[in-house]
């Protein structure tokens, strides 16, 4: 019997429970900290890629589930194309908006508090469009080409190697990257008409708005990112990787 914490003993079953990772190749995994700084951005680009890319910190069970079975591979096929078809219809919605700006003219001097054809702000509508027009061709070939593909031909080409799987990843989020692109171009150009207005109060809730919005990327990766992995940015060991290193068992009464 063992009076070892529960949070441990939690950590220590989590751990154990993935045994269907066992026989997961190296290269699927999240690259391993030796305590470079090197090391830590590998660490933080893979997994900034899986959350891209697929929703998820790392590929853990769920990826490597869906590849050993047709059941698993269905749904997470699924999921993908959902998460790419809700990309297509915003991108969709913000590819529309940019052309409006682009295509159309602002009202009179005398009433207009968003002069939106300044040179600055139509460089950046330009921009927008651009991106927003290329994360829904994306999203549209890499649905086709990924409802077509088998669970074997997925796990023995298209991820067989490190640089191919990050090759995989890197498809996979160019939609929402350039999604996410396409909407801070628009965002800067109306700040952009905003603060070149000159009227106080259009100034003021352009600044409002970037107050109300900076933060919320920096919240989500804080909150997305199991703390573990900010613990090994750190050079800190998670307290259950020490326990198992030391070869403790955790056991309840």
């Amino acid at each position: 019997m063992s009076a070892a914490p529960s949070a441990l003993q939690s950590a220590s079953q989590a751990s154990q429970k993935p045994e269907d990772l066992d026989d997961m190749p190296d290269h699927w995994k999240v690259p391993k900290s030796n305590g470079t700084m090197l090391s830590r951005i590998q660490i933080l680009a893979f997994h900034a890629l899986c959350l891209v890319s697929i929703t998820r910190p790392s590929l853990s069970v769920h990826c490597w589930v869906s590849k050993r079975s047709d059941e698993e591979w269905e749904r997470h096929r699924k999921m993908v194309c959902d998460k790419l078809n809700a990309s297509n219809v915003a991108a969709g919605l913000v590819l529309t908006t940019s052309a409006v700006y682009l295509t159309t003219q602002p009202p009179t001097m005398e009433l207009s508090l968003l002069p939106y054809t300044t040179l600055a702000s139509y460089i950046f509508s330009i921009l927008s469009f651009v991106q927003a027009m290329g994360s829904m061709l994306s999203g549209v070939a890499i649905i086709a080409v990924y409802e077509s593909c088998d669970r074997e031909w997925t796990l023995d080409v298209l991820t067989s190697t490190r640089f191919r799987l990050c090759c995989t990843l890197i498809i996979l989020a160019c939609p929402s990257l350039s999604l996410v692109i396409s909407i801070l171009c628009l965002m800067a150009a109306l700040m952009i008409a905003g603060l070149s207005s000159g009227v106080w109060f259009i100034q003021l809730i352009a600044y409002l708005e970037v107050a109300c919005w900076i933060w919320v990327p920096i919240v989500f990766l804080w909150c997305a990112i199991p703390m573990d992995f900010w613990k090994e940015l750190g050079g800190r060991r998670p307290a259950h990787q020490k326990l198992l290193e030391a070869g403790g068992v955790v056991t309840s009464s």
